[in-house]
């Protein structure tokens, strides 16, 4: 049979794998992020495999898979995990800690392996950077909507205030209105007596 690495990993020993002799294995091309504070990792998953060497696993049967994900993401040291029972869709956990041994690929058959991978290798990366793009594009949009709200403001306000404008600009040069001063009224009613008085209403005393 012919051995090679998966995808993300490289031969520890390239001067071994090229003499035919691939017993060191591979090592990933990029270190995990699991100890860091603000871990990335994620799981690629394979299809149609012999599981690797049973030896370093956990097994729980009442969990299904999602939560066994949960629980090997949070586990520094869990590498890979898959159903303990592949009957009717798949049950149960079991998840793998340390290296990965003896892993096969049948040509038919064989069971689903989820490994633990980098985000770069693992496509979050690339969902996370999309996430950000989406994020940016919505707030782009809603300072352009709100920009444009505050200029049909501003320019409906700017119209009123010259509307009105030229409303008194054109009452104060109309010709058929004329503007008389208080002395000029005043003589006009004799000091506003009563005997010149037409009548009262809501604006106040009206004088011939």
């Amino acid at each position: 049979h012919v051995c090679q690495c998966f995808k993300g990993f490289s031969p520890k020993s390239p001067e071994a794998w090229n003499s035919n002799n691939s017993s060191q294995g591979c090592i990933r091309d990029k270190p995990l992020s699991c100890n860091n504070v603000t871990s990335t990792d994620g799981f690629v998953k394979y299809t149609g495999l012999k599981v690797p060497d049973t030896q370093h696993t956990k097994l729980l049967e009442n969990i299904n898979l999602d939560e066994c994900r949960n629980l090997c993401l949070k586990n520094c040291s869990c590498m890979a995990y898959a159903n303990s029972d592949i009957r009717g869709g798949g049950s149960g956990c079991v998840m793998w800690f340390g290296d990965l041994i003896d892993i096969k690929i049948f040509q038919s058959g064989g069971q689903d392996l989820y490994i633990r991978m980098p985000a770069l290798e693992s496509g979050l990366q690339h969902r996370n950077m999309k996430k950000v793009i989406i994020a940016s594009t919505i707030a782009a949009i809603c300072a352009t909507l709100l920009l444009c709200v505050y200029v049909i403001y501003r320019v409906r306000r700017n119209n009123i205030e010259w509307s009105k404008a030229e409303l008194f600009e054109g009452y104060v040069n109309d010709t058929d209105l004329p503007m008389f001063d208080l002395l000029m009224v005043t003589t006009a009613t004799d000091n506003f007596s009563l005997n010149n008085k037409i009548g009262q209403g809501g604006f106040g005393t009206v004088y011939k």
